[in-house]
């Protein structure tokens, strides 16, 4: 596993796509050190309830390199109580809710009183940027012509069914947070945002100018 102090280097001598790719995406899991094969379960697992491929879950965070790299965390390391976050990557299952989104909303979206403008004009974004950040919150929303809700209901209950059983028979109790994003480089332009930031304020307490 890769250490706090090499990792403040690669953050200055690398650039963010490869770090990206060779340990947030990539490399070995601090939570699956010492067992492998329990990390290809709990994708296996994670997977088969979502109805996507295993290769499609990534952990990350600081169950993923044993540390947090949230610029306002850093480096703060993983322990008994921390949470385990997931980074899903699945054009079919986004594009099921941007759709399910859009046949509910296109019916409504002239309607005054409808109560959808704020709700939608979050959806907007998260779809703008590749990014739905809680599926499990999505079909909570109480909106009008929820009968159109149906469909996005259904998917969002998936969601949150499958890491609450996850979280009880995996993970030790532990909360599972998890965002879907539709490709892969979806996932990049999030991190490298995040990376950025941290690469910023290292280099501000080190007091190295850039």
């Amino acid at each position: 596993m890769i250490t706090v102090e090499a990792f403040r280097e690669l953050l200055s001598t690398t650039s963010p796509e490869a770090i990206i790719n060779d340990h947030l995406l990539g490399g070995p899991t601090y939570l699956f050190l010492e067992d492998p094969a329990e990390e290809a379960s709990f994708k296996g697992q994670t997977a088969e309830r979502l109805g996507i491929p295993p290769d499609a879950i990534h952990l990350v965070g600081s169950a993923k390199l044993g540390f947090s790299v949230d610029p306002a965390k850093f480096p703060r390391a993983f322990s008994p109580s921390s949470d385990i976050d997931l980074l899903v990557i699945d054009e079919s299952l986004f594009d099921q809710l941007w759709s399910a989104i859009l046949r509910w909303h296109q019916p409504i979206r002239n309607r005054a009183g409808s109560g959808a403008s704020d709700w939608a004009r979050k959806r907007r974004r998260e779809i703008y940027w590749g990014c739905f950040d809680d599926p499990a919150q999505l079909g909570r929303a109480r909106l009008t012509a929820a009968t159109a809700l149906r469909p996005l209901r259904a998917l969002s209950f998936r969601w949150f069914e499958a890491f609450r059983s996850l979280s009880v028979a995996i993970a030790g109790g532990r909360s599972i947070g998890a965002r879907l994003y539709r490709t892969r480089d979806h996932a990049i332009l999030y991190q490298r945002g995040g990376l950025a930031e941290l690469r910023d304020r290292v280099s501000r307490e080190s007091g190295v100018e850039r």
